[in-house]
């Protein structure tokens, strides 16, 4: 810019416009004021002053708002000056500005607005401020500015001291997407009425968050306390995946947040119900072995998994005939709940356990014939000849025997037969339907009893111990003989003799009136023994045979021929294979085939043991050792209509039944039927899987034979299946062979 001073001189100030202007302004006393002024983006650096003058005229800056002090050409200025009017040459000054250091913006990849650049920020020091625009860019969000390195959020504060390149940061866009959850569950039964308890309301459903962007761990919870009728069943899920069934089942289901909206639905089900229900021990006696109750929807439909207000009926097995026994009821802790044996219907609103248990007339009656009293059980006191009552299988009841003055109980006789009670308050099981007769008798008829005591080896050294005899009907006697009350109870007691070499094991038998010995017991242990007996209407003589106790023991061992065939064991342990037993003790050893085979015999010495089933019981007399043969379980069913002379059997289906396997699903079945030139009239697989037979399909007569020729038992009906066999001409027979785990 050209001023002309009041003298007529000019002054001329050169600038850069781009970056800056000058402007001056009249003060007033001959003097103008020249400012420079930067702009936004540069500073003012100095001026250069031209100092050709003369007078009293010269160039100053203002230090104050009136002081003015004279300027050197190159100082460092004031971004203004003033200059008096009386300038006595004409001068050339020049402003100087320069750039600031500035921010420039790098978008990496974005843009704002319409722009893919943002302008720079210029400033110096250490508050200038990063520019607060945010750019964009699809699918991302910004993460700030990256300035050598370091990472500056948008509108921090950056110490600028030259120029430098901001750069923006990106990350992944996370996109917020939403979680639904709720419940599903069964409208009330129709079988429960307005009484009857139910869910009222859906179970609740709780989640870690409502919303969610991929990645987040979700976690929903099912209501499963507090319910009613209803159980959680498993998650229906939408919008997840890879989510096995274990953990759909679970109430308590956590998962990754998908980057899509997810759907749950807890589902619930009608509570099972655990029902159980049987015989009760006690009462297995009065059913056919094996029979069981049963549960049915009020039909002949079993029902196996019942839930929250089924109605069910329970029905219990007939009892057989010959025991005495009938139904007594169907009982819930303890307690009768029906008196129904096949029509007890219920409705499940809990856990339920059932028994069924059956009944038996017991009858106490007394013989009077030799003396008098009173005989009835303890919770039916009673003088009448015979008292009959009913009690439930199992239960334990006293029957009770009051001996009139001048007579004796003489003890009880059990269904006819004499036996161990001799108890006048005689505590018995019922087991069954029994007669419990309680003998008396008089004080003046007397019986003998003898009593013997010796080695069981003559030529022994050793002392045998004694025996002896005691009880209220013993009037007198000593050392063998002694008189008794008859029909009276008496203890016998065997006493083993002390002191070294002495016989203390023994046998303790009765002599019988012919001469044969019974044996009472074997005690192979030393210990002392008494037994109580009742001495009945006629002599008796007792013996104890003393010895040591190899004299009266025995051993039993078994073993398989082939143990890939079968198992053998002693007792109710499957690991006893060898016993040491009294003499005369019962034993009782098993064997069992494997699939595919079946029991042959047990064998002792190379000898088959005749009569000798796989459940075999025997009476210890002396050592034995048995091996259990077993072979392969290949037979065939011979069937046939008429004589065995007269085979032949025209038809075209026919159907017919076989033993029941142990595994009727892993069985295999081949048929073949031959003509009476050999020739093959029938392959396998012509007729029907095996099925379940009812006992309608196997009325006529089944024989068996083996692969040898022998004719084998015939197979229970209950074992049965039944099969249907065609063919197109006529043949002799048919031949079913079969894999068998049991043949009897």
């Amino acid at each position: 810019m050209s001023w002309s001073t009041g003298s007529g001189k000019t002054i001329d100030i050169s600038y850069d416009s781009d970056l800056g202007s000058i402007s001056y302004e009249y003060i007033g006393g001959g003097y103008h004021v020249f400012k420079a002024s930067p702009k936004t983006k540069s500073k003012f650096t100095g001026w250069d002053l031209n100092e050709s003058y003369s007078g009293n005229s010269g160039y100053w800056y203002n230090n104050s708002s009136t002081s003015y002090v004279t300027v050197k050409s190159g100082s460092k200025l004031s971004d203004r000056f003033v200059v008096s009017d009386d300038v006595s040459t004409n001068v050339s000054n020049s402003a100087n500005f320069s750039l600031l250091p500035r921010i420039e913006y790098d978008l990496n990849g974005g843009s704002h607005g319409s722009s893919s650049t943002i302008a720079s920020t210029y400033g110096e020091g250490p508050n200038v401020k990063i520019t607060t625009t945010i750019p964009t860019l699809q699918g991302y969000d910004f993460d700030g500015w990256d300035i050598g390195g370091v990472i500056y959020g948008s509108g921090a504060t950056y110490n600028l001291t030259g120029n430098v390149t901001a750069v923006a940061q990106w990350k992944t866009h996370q996109y917020t997407h939403a979680i639904s959850a709720s419940s599903s569950y069964p409208a009330k039964p129709s079988s429960l009425n307005e009484s009857d308890a139910y869910q009222s309301a859906p179970p609740t459903v709780t989640i870690s968050s409502n919303s969610a962007i991929s990645g987040t761990s979700i976690t929903a919870t099912a209501q499963t306390t507090g319910l009613t009728g209803i159980v959680f069943i498993a998650w229906n899920v939408s919008g997840v995946g890879g989510i096995d069934e274990a953990d759909r089942k679970n109430s308590v289901l956590t998962f990754t947040m998908p980057d899509n909206d997810v759907t749950l639905t807890a589902t619930y089900g009608l509570k099972p119900i655990n029902v159980t229900h049987g015989i009760d021990d006690a009462s297995k006696v009065a059913v056919a072995q094996g029979a069981n109750t049963s549960m049915t929807d009020g039909t002949d439909s079993a029902i196996e998994n019942p839930v929250y207000g089924d109605i069910v009926t329970f029905v219990a097995p007939e009892p057989i005939s010959g025991n005495g026994c009938s139904f007594d009821g169907w009982y819930e802790n303890g307690t009768k709940v029906s008196d129904s044996r096949t029509g007890y219907a219920r409705k499940l609103l809990a856990d339920l356990s059932l028994v069924a248990k059956y009944k038996a007339t017991v009858t106490i009656r007394k013989n009077t014939e030799y003396g008098n009293g009173d005989a009835y059980p303890s919770d039916y006191p009673s003088s009448d000849y015979s008292v009959s009552r009913e009690y439930v299988l199992g239960s334990q009841i006293t029957i009770v025997a009051d001996a009139s003055a001048q007579s004796f109980f003489g003890g009880w006789y059990v269904d006819g037969e004499e036996n161990d009670y001799y108890e006048s308050s005689q505590l018995v099981t019922v087991d069954r339907s029994h007669d419990y007769l309680a003998v008396f008798t008089d004080q003046t008829t007397f019986v003998a009893v003898r009593l013997l005591s010796e080695k069981n080896d003559p030529d022994e050294s050793g002392s045998p111990g004694t025996l002896s005899i005691s009880g209220t009907g013993v009037s007198s006697g000593t050392g063998e003989l002694y008189r008794v009350v008859a029909s009276t109870n008496v203890v016998l007691t065997a006493t083993p003799a002390l002191g070294p070499g002495a016989l203390q094991f023994f046998r303790l038998v009765e002599v019988l009136q012919n001469g044969d010995e019974k044996i009472l017991v074997t005690e192979p242990s030393g210990a002392s023994y008494t037994r109580k007996l009742n001495v009945g209407r006629h002599d008796r003589v007792f013996k104890a045979r003393w010895g040591t106790a190899s004299e009266f023991t025995t051993s039993v061992s078994v073993r398989e021929e082939d143990s890939d065939k079968g198992i053998v064991y002693i007792g109710d342990s499957r690991t006893t294979t060898s016993v040491t037993n009294a003499q005369d003790d019962s034993v009782t050893v098993y064997a069992v085939s494997f699939n595919g085979y079946r029991f042959v015999g047990w064998y002792e010495d190379g000898e088959i043991v005749e009569g000798a089933n796989a459940t075999y019981t025997f009476s210890a007399q002396r050592d034995r050792a048995l091996v259990a043969h077993f072979e392969e379980d290949m037979f065939a069913i011979c069937l046939w209509e008429g004589s065995d002379e007269n085979k032949n059997m025209e038809w075209t289906s026919k159907t017919f039944v076989m033993p029941r396997p142990f595994d009727p699903v892993a069985a295999r079945v081949d048929a073949m039927a031959y003509g009476s030139d050999g020739s093959l009239q029938l392959s396998v697989g012509t007729f029907s899987s095996p099925t379940a037979a009812s006992k309608s399909t196997h009325k006529r007569p089944v024989t068996i034979w083996s692969q040898d020729g022998r004719r084998l038992p015939r197979t229970r009906p209950e074992r049965f299946v039944s099969f249907t066999v065609t063919a197109s001409e006529e043949v002799d027979a048919i031949l079913i062979g079969t894999n068998m785990a049991e043949v009897n």
